[in-house]
Formats: structure tokens, C-alpha cells, sequence
């Protein structure tokens, strides 16, 4: 059975290369595609991190992507989601892996690890709050 391979941020704004590698490693697609390299590709960068529309095209490209947007996620596979970082009140990129109108389980490559949080307290949304319930969603073929 092949391991899962979850990818922790190297930065403190590198969430975003850092989910796409996840993406890609749980894929069975991430040789060469590494957080520096898609850092660099995407004009990641300290203070702003990376552009949602930039990580979306970057994925739409380089992987094989079920949809796009807002209120997209359908609750079940894998996606790439903005959320609110409780922490710093930026926007957060995250690996989502399950989500109901109870629980949302995702990997969070800041904390390095999967967390299960009652969906009704997880805030999905950018740091500006102009972008709500945003993901890139993956289809596994």
C-alpha cells in the first residue's frame, strides 16, 4: 500500500505550494513539482502568499481538476480550500479530505497535520472576506 505523503509549509506563506504538493503527492504526481518550485511559478511570495486564481490555473494545467469556484466542493474527495487562519486571521490554504454540514476534516500544512473541526465553527473564507467557500476540486482518474 503506498504511504500518503502530507506536505508541511516551509514558509510561513508557502500554504498554498504546500497543499498542491499534497495534492499532487496523493495523486501519485508529484515528482518534480515541489512547494519551492510551484512557490516560484505561482509569485508566492512574503506578506500576500499566493493568489487564489494563480493556484487555480496552476492546478487546472498540471492536474485533473473536477471544478473550480465557489460553493463548488461537493464534501467528498480531495480539494484545495481557502479558509480563515484562526491564527493570524489571513486566508489559509488547506487540503480538504471530507466535509458535511457537521465535521470538515482537512490537512493543514502549517500545523502539518489532519484536523477535524465542527463545520459550523471552520470559517471558509479568505482573509478580506470577499472570497466565501472557494476550492479547487480534484478528480482522481
Amino acid at each position: 500500500m503506498k504511504k500518503l505523503i502530507f506536505v508541511p509549509q516551509k514558509t510561513d506563506f508557502s500554504c498554498g505550494p504546500a497543499c498542491i504538493e499534497t495534492v499532487m503527492s496523493l495523486m501519485g504526481g508529484a515528482a518534480g513539482f515541489h512547494q519551492e518550485f510551484i512557490g516560484n511559478a505561482l509569485g508566492t511570495a512574503p506578506k500576500v502568499g499566493t493568489d487564489h486564481r494563480l493556484l487555480g490555473e496552476w492546478c487546472r494545467e498540471h492536474a485533473v481538476i473536477e471544478s473550480m469556484g465557489c460553493n463548488t466542493y461537493s464534501g467528498k474527495g480531495i480539494a484545495i480550500a481557502n479558509i480563515l487562519n484562526p491564527f493570524s486571521g489571513n486566508g489559509h490554504f488547506v487540503v480538504f479530505l471530507y466535509r458535511d454540514s457537521k465535521v470538515t476534516r482537512y490537512y493543514c500544512p502549517l500545523l502539518n497535520r489532519i484536523v477535524t473541526m465542527r463545520t459550523p465553527e471552520l470559517e471558509w473564507r479568505n482573509g478580506a472576506g470577499n472570497l466565501k467557500a472557494w476550492s479547487v476540486n480534484f478528480a482522481f482518474v
